[in-house]
């Protein structure tokens, strides 16, 4: 692994000896259960030292020897360890939000849901409201896209999704909805899902004159069909 996690093992202590403070708490009791930052494998390569169980009892001081009985790794958002500069940060507007979820680990998308009730009438469309406000990461910024089961069984698409890394307002969700029927929406469904992009930002610049290239001025189509093929008719008398 290549990430720091944060474990629990428990057991008990068969003997008692001084653990060493600076790295892990000293055991009151022979029934212990104690969590540890469980660094990256490349910081125990040179000890040859994988598993948790091997972890703790290098951090140990020798003689200690204890019985292992089960370890856990928790990922939960309130103890996994983040780089500050590379997280979405959320703030909740009002009691109806809710924070933007994963479907699963690789998901692209953060889900966003509405935060009030409303009707998107066929053939129109509106803004729902997540009461969200958020805050991108550097060299990132939110783009708003549909969610596809609601594009296929729904016809509901979504515009104007650029939500910009310096953007500090409520994050709303423009719907289109190109169905035949009205799209009700409750309070807690998920309508769109916020996905962050890489962006490079860079100054504009006036030119007189742009370099050539092969397509050149080539627009809506002009890649994906052959050139024709120029045909010259014969002259008189030609046989």
């Amino acid at each position: 692994f290549t990430e720091e996690r944060i474990i629990t093992v428990s057991g008990f202590v068969r003997e008692y000896n001084p653990i060493k403070r600076s790295q892990f708490s000293t055991l009151q009791t022979p029934l212990f259960i104690r969590t540890i930052i469980l660094r990256p494998i490349s910081a125990y390569q040179t000890r040859n030292i994988i598993s948790p169980i091997k972890i703790l009892r290098s951090l140990a001081a020798p003689g200690l020897a204890f019985l292992a009985m089960s370890s856990t790794t928790d990922n939960s958002p309130a103890t996994t360890k983040y780089d500050p500069d590379q997280v979405l940060r959320v703030k909740k507007l009002s009691e109806n939000a809710t924070m933007p979820t994963k479907g699963s680990p690789q998901s692209a998308g953060f889900d966003l849901s509405a935060a009030e009730s409303c009707t998107i009438q066929a053939g129109t469309r509106g803004i729902v409201k997540t009461d969200l406000s958020i805050a991108c990461p550097p060299g990132t910024y939110g783009r708003i896209a549909p969610r596809s089961g609601l594009a296929v069984k729904k016809f509901i698409d979504v515009g104007a999704g650029v939500v910009d890394a310096d953007y500090r307002g409520a994050v709303g969700v423009v719907l289109f909805n190109f169905g035949t029927e009205d799209f009700e929406i409750n309070v807690g469904d998920r309508v769109a899902q916020l996905i962050l992009e890489k962006i490079s930002m860079v100054p504009a610049v006036e030119v007189e004159e742009l370099t050539e290239t092969e397509r050149g001025a080539g627009g809506f189509g002009s890649t994906g069909v052959s050139k024709k093929q120029r045909t010259i008719s014969p002259g008189p008398g030609a046989q």
